[in-house]
């Protein structure tokens, strides 16, 4: 969309104020901020947004079965992982039973706040490089790590989730700029992104994407031989972001392609999942963890927040500096808590995403039971589907990034990245409506 209707200059500074204020607040460095915001954010949206009563109904249904099961299965006192649980994945929830809010916004103003947002990042990101540059501070293996845009603080220098929270927000934020400005959007800006991206080194995350581009290309219609064309397309953009690993972070180009090889030996059927490291151990234990409770884990879960998910990590009282009480479930002992804690403790090759002893999809599974955990993904899809101002190969370019996403890590409790997600795709739709009403 590249024809913007015009607003009294009154107007677009508060509609600008309304969606750049908590874009901020979400990314903001100092994590404990978000947490703060995030209850009154969902009160606020709770009061405007037209929900599907339905949805909320089965949602209930299944919640409180999930709350049930917790109680049975663990106690009482693991409620508090399941109301972190929740909490964490509210904008997900929220997601999935808005009808959207009434009103109209104007698509500049959006524009504006997407840019000077994506703008924000880029530069903290710049900066952070270079002050870690001047610091003497290797360009190598964990580097990656300082480049999270105001997700972190630039003075800091340590592994955390930050960067990887900076580049999965900033791959939604992207994708819904160009898909719905089009021609119109800035290239320079965009291609500014993408290296902030590159340079944080999340390695699956670029895999997601291209990947992702991949298979909506090859679902299409186009002829075979430009399909061809697209897939070795793919295959040099994939050898260049290889070449530029080796040449500025040779350690973790070795990595990747280390990384590459156990997936080639598991999928030739060479090697068992625990050739996959702690990821492939913690798939194996799910599997014998699921198949042995499959009745329960099918129709209830074995609870919110008690297996693998970031609430279950969280509530170890190791995953975060300060939080220093631990509610660990003897499920979470089976499988997650052991290997989590040796990971914590290995070299750099067995410490990256790949090798997480988690993930959202099969923490969903497990802790939600396997048909709440399709529920979401059902009434998910189908929000984005009726979005408006989203196309076919936008809204299944998103839905298939997030399940390639969540393969690996606990994404779907990021809930800053999804609260960024929500405002986002609130406000396009809001100016969608004005742009058919014209």
């Amino acid at each position: 969309m590249s024809n913007f209707v015009g607003a009294g200059k009154f107007n677009i500074d508060l509609q600008y104020m309304r969606l750049a204020v908590p874009l901020v607040l979400f990314s903001f460095p100092v994590k404990v901020v978000s947490l703060v915001v995030l209850p009154l954010w969902i009160l606020y949206e709770v009061s405007r947004q037209v929900v599907d009563k339905k949805i909320v109904l089965i949602f209930l249904g299944f919640g409180f079965l999930n709350l049930i099961s917790v109680v049975v299965f663990h106690g009482f006192v693991f409620l508090l992982n399941s109301v972190l649980f929740y909490f964490f994945i509210s904008p997900i929830i929220l997601f999935c039973l808005s009808r959207g809010a009434p009103g109209t916004m104007n698509a500049e103003t959006i524009k504006r706040v997407f840019e000077h947002y994506m703008i924000l990042q880029v530069a903290f990101s710049i900066f952070s490089v270079f002050f870690n540059l001047a610091m003497g501070r290797s360009f190598d293996v964990s580097f990656g790590d300082v480049v999270a845009g105001t997700f972190r603080n630039p003075f800091e220098y340590k592994a955390d989730s930050s960067n990887v929270m900076f580049v999965f927000t900033m791959v939604l934020v992207s994708v819904l700029y160009v898909v719905y400005f089009g021609r119109a959007a800035n290239k320079i800006l965009l291609l500014n992104v993408f290296f902030v991206i590159f340079l944080a080194s999340v390695n699956h995350l670029i895999m997601a994407v291209v990947f992702s581009f991949g298979i909506i290309f090859f679902s299409g219609k186009s002829g075979f031989l430009f399909k061809v064309g697209y897939f070795f397309a793919i295959f040099i953009v994939l050898l260049l972001i290889l070449y530029l690993y080796s040449v500025f972070q040779p350690l973790n180009f070795i990595l990747v392609v280390d990384r590459f090889g156990y997936l080639y030996d598991v999928v030739l059927g060479n090697d068992d999942l625990a050739g996959l490291g702690f990821k492939g151990e913690y798939l194996s234990n799910f599997l014998r963890d699921f198949s042995s409770n499959w009745v329960k884990e099918i129709f209830i879960g074995d609870g919110a927040g008690v297996y693998s998910s970031r609430a279950s990590l969280f509530m170890t009282g190791e995953y975060v500096g300060g939080f220093g009480y631990a509610n660990i479930s003897e499920s979470m002992f089976g499988n997650t808590y052991p290997l989590w804690v040796d990971m914590k403790e290995a070299p750099p090759w067995l410490a990256g995403a790949f090798n997480y002893p988690y993930s959202s999809i099969f923490s969903f599974f497990y802790e939600l039971g396997l048909v709440f955990t399709l529920l979401i993904f059902i009434f998910f899809y189908r929000r984005i589907k009726y979005l408006g101002f989203l196309e076919s190969k936008g809204y299944m370019f998103i839905l298939i990034f997030l399940v390639l996403a969540g393969l690996v890590d606990n994404y779907y409790e990021y809930f800053q990245s999804f609260v960024i997600f929500f405002i986002l795709t609130d406000a396009l739709s809001k100016s969608w409506r004005e742009y058919e009403l014209e």
